[in-house]
């Protein structure tokens, strides 16, 4: 009598077998759904945070307010006070709003003129110290004809400098900058924008507009990073007949293997 060979030939799946097999199938499908929630909810993390830049030309003859958040509401004041000295003007910050604060300069009372890219946020040191004439100093200068003149203050003959804000939107921080040009003897000041950061407590950099992206946060899931792809819903439910021909068409899959 001639024997089968007992090559190629098909052991069907037993039933013991199929609960095991299946456990390890749906543990992998957890895992990638788990791996694109993830990737989502940081993508839409990262979108929410946002700074908002105004960009403005304005010479200041007099005084000119400053709402950073477009709420109506005057945040802070950039002033030319030609009444605080004799023959001159005194130009200072005004804290519109209770709260509200400056980065603070080399003495305390004095505005820093800020570079571009400086740090502005939490780690650095404000200032709501207002002088006798209601504002924060930052430049200062007189002229008695053409025998005497004088200048002071660290905004003096600034050019694209930025300065540093903190303010609040309903009781919470949020920090910003304002871009000023200022000529000697306080001639002439021009605005030329301003922006803040939506994320309370979050720092930006002066003269920074748009929002970096995240560190290591990518914004699509890598297909590399993810398990090889499983047998679709329809194979499970089909059994064990359609599990096995997956497995054959996807050798490098482990599930169910040793």
């Amino acid at each position: 009598m001639a024997h089968r060979s007992s090559k190629n030939v098909h052991t069907p799946t037993t039933n013991a077998e199929l609960p095991a097999r299946f456990e390890k199938m749906a543990a992998a499908y957890v895992t990638v759904a788990s791996a694109v929630a993830g990737a989502a909810l940081m993508s839409a993390s990262t979108a929410e945070a946002k700074i908002v830049y105004t960009q403005k030309t304005v010479s200041i003859t007099s005084s000119y307010a400053i709402d950073l958040n477009g709420d109506g509401i005057s945040d802070f004041t950039i002033d030319r006070c030609f009444n605080c000295l004799p023959h001159g003007s005194r130009l200072q910050v005004l804290l519109s709003a209770s709260g509200n604060e400056v980065l603070q300069g080399t003495f305390p009372g004095y505005a820093a003129d800020l570079p571009r890219g400086a740090a502005i946020g939490p780690k650095q040191v404000f200032t709501s110290r207002t002088s006798n004439y209601g504002g924060v100093f930052m430049a200062g200068g007189s002229a008695y004809g053409t025998a005497y003149s004088f200048s002071d203050g660290p905004w003096i003959g600034a050019k694209n400098r930025f300065l540093g804000l903190k303010f609040l939107i309903n009781g919470q921080v949020h920090f910003g900058w304002a871009r000023l040009t200022v000529a000697k003897g306080v001639a002439r000041v021009v605005l030329t924008g301003f922006a803040y950061e939506t994320i309370p407590n979050k720092s930006l950099q002066a003269g920074q507009t748009t929002e970096p992206p995240a560190d290591g946060v990518r914004n699509e899931a890598s297909s590399s990073a993810l398990p090889a792809p499983g047998p679709s819903l329809g194979m499970l439910a089909s059994g064990a007949d359609a599990i096995d021909i997956w497995r054959k068409r996807d050798p490098v899959s482990t599930l169910g293997g040793a």
